[in-house]
């Protein structure tokens, strides 16, 4: 039992790390984001289009042909997805 214990707090903290270490950041030229010690940024240049649609999430479709999926923090999907349209607009 005391494995059980030692296992779940070491499960909750590295989750609490995780989620304190996440972020979703607009910048001048760079939208970049972190979600499962991940990292990845893309430029303005090289986005084609963002959508979202129920289910899916966020998305981001790249000027290859690639489509990302962006971390939305349990926000809202629509509000995330205008918030970036209105970055690339922005130019």
């Amino acid at each position: 039992m005391p494995l059980f214990y030692l296992g779940f707090g070491l499960f909750w903290l590295v989750t609490a790390i995780e989620a304190k270490t996440s972020y979703l950041r607009l910048g001048a030229d760079a939208l970049e984001f972190r979600e499962n010690f991940k990292s990845a940024a893309f430029s303005k240049t090289q986005i084609e289009k963002v959508t979202w649609e129920a289910g899916c999430g966020v998305s981001m479709l790249l000027i290859s042909g690639d489509w990302i999926r962006v971390p939305t923090f349990f926000e809202n999907n629509q509000g995330i997805t205008n918030s970036i349209r209105a970055w690339l607009n922005k130019r």
